[in-house]
Parts: structure tokens; C-alpha cells; sequence
């Protein structure tokens, strides 16, 4: 199962912006989707909000609340389609008037991560295939090209790659 088949048709039922400007939205049916990359909301008649814009002044009389201005734009969308770019790991939330943009801004970091029923956990990075964990440790993350340590057990075998551009 990908990402796309997951949150297509799902609703946005909460949008933040934590501390480092990191994103969380969480979605129906028990979901939630966190970035750890830039993340934005593009609009039709040329709206654009970028979550790295949260809180900065800009000349404005009081900082400008990116977080207000992105969960007034989603909360309560369906989500119509879901796209991920093979070569970038990009996740993209398509809305009846507008997307969600999930930008994977390194080949080698965790751009995103989707949570939910069942201890699932789908890691998006960029330039990779997407990697999904059922019933594993809740804070488990997908293998690495680093050595490990010999006589350590690892959950590779709950893990169960999926088609959809990021791992």
C-alpha cells in the first residue's frame, strides 16, 4: 500500500507548525503527517504560504502566522490526489482548490513521515522508494547504509518496501 493510496480522500482535520518550523497535519482515520523539509501551500489566484515564513515580521505589525493562515486554507479538505515525484521523493496534497507541497531538500534526510493505525510508519526521503513499517516499535526507522553492530537484532523483516518515490 503507498502513501497516494492511504490519504487519497482522507480529510485534514488539524495543520501546526512546532519548534524548527516543523509541520504536522493530521488527517481522518487516525493519521498524521510530519515534515522535516519545506513545506507550503500554493493556491489558486497565486496564493502562496510557506510554513518557513512562521512568526517573521516582514515589516508587518505584529509576525506573520503562517500556522493561522495554512489550517485556515485545510482544515476540513479532502484530499483529492496524492503525488510523489520518483526523482525528488516531492509529496504533494492535491485539494479541490489547491496542494500541500512537501519539498525534500536532501537525498540522505527524512523529509517527511506518515503515522498511523496499526503502528504504521511510511518514511519519505528524497531520491529513494518509499519504506513502510507495520507493528514495529513506534519509534522504529527504516535501515541504513551504516554499519551495525554484530549480534543486533533489526525488524527488517516487518519492513515491506512500497512504490511511491521516497524511502
Amino acid at each position: 500500500m503507498t502513501i497516494a493510496d492511504i490519504l487519497t480522500r482522507r480529510t485534514v482535520e488539524g495543520f501546526t507548525i512546532g519548534e524548527h518550523r516543523l509541520c504536522a497535519l493530521t488527517i481522518s482515520g487516525g493519521y498524521s503527517l510530519s515534515q522535516e523539509a519545506l513545506l507550503r501551500y500554493v493556491g489558486t489566484a497565486g496564493v502562496f504560504i510557506s510554513a518557513l515564513d512562521h512568526k517573521h515580521q516582514f515589516g508587518l505589525a505584529s509576525p506573520y502566522d503562517a500556522e493561522a493562515e495554512i489550517r485556515r486554507v485545510i482544515q476540513g479538505k479532502v484530499i483529492s490526489r496524492v503525488d510523489v515525484s520518483r526523482e525528488t521523493g516531492d509529496l504533494t496534497l492535491h485539494f479541490d482548490d489547491g496542494r500541500i507541497e512537501i519539498i525534500c531538500t536532501s537525498a540522505g534526510y527524512e523529509a517527511y513521515q506518515l503515522n498511523g493505525p496499526g503502528n504504521l510508519i511510511m518514511i519519505g526521503r528524497g531520491g529513494s522508494e518509499e519504506n513502510s513499517e507495520q507493528s514495529a516499535a513506534p519509534n522504529s526507522r527504516p535501515p541504513s547504509d551504516l554499519p551495525t553492530s554484530q549480534g543486533v537484532p533489526t525488524s527488517d523483516s516487518q519492513r515491506t518496501p512500497s512504490s511511491g518515490g521516497c524511502g
